[in-house]
C-alpha cells in the first residue's frame, strides 16, 4: 500500500460523517482482523449471495456450521463498520466530552 493511498484513507476517515459506503465496508472488514479462513469464508458467501442466491439457499449449500460462522463474521465486520461511521469524539474540557 502506497503512503499516499494510505494518506487519503486517514484524511477520509478524519472528516465526519464519511458516507463511502464501499470505502467503509472494507475499512470493517480490515478493521475485524479476520484470518486467511474468516475472510475465504466471507469472499464465498458474498460471491454466493451477488450470484443472486437467498440466505436460505446459502445456509443448505454451505452448511449450518460453516452459515453460523459467516453470521458471526458479519456481525463482526458490522460491528467494526458502525465503530467507523460514529462521529469521532474530541478531547474532554472541565471533564466533559465535546461532540462535533
Amino acid at each position: 500500500m502506497s503512503v499516499r493511498s494510505l494518506e487519503q484513507r486517514v484524511s477520509r476517515l478524519e472528516k465526519p460523517g464519511t458516507t463511502d459506503s464501499a470505502f467503509l465496508d472494507v475499512l470493517a472488514v480490515e478493521s475485524a482482523l479476520l484470518n486467511d479462513s474468516d475472510l475465504g469464508l466471507w469472499e464465498e458467501i458474498l460471491s454466493l449471495t451477488h450470484a443472486g442466491f437467498s440466505m436460505e439457499e446459502i445456509r443448505v449449500m454451505v452448511g449450518e456450521e460453516t452459515y453460523a460462522a459467516a453470521l458471526e463474521l458479519a456481525d463482526r465486520v458490522e460491528q467494526e463498520r458502525q465503530k467507523l461511521k460514529a462521529p469521532p469524539a474530541l478531547p474532554k474540557r472541565k471533564g466533559k466530552t465535546l461532540l462535533v
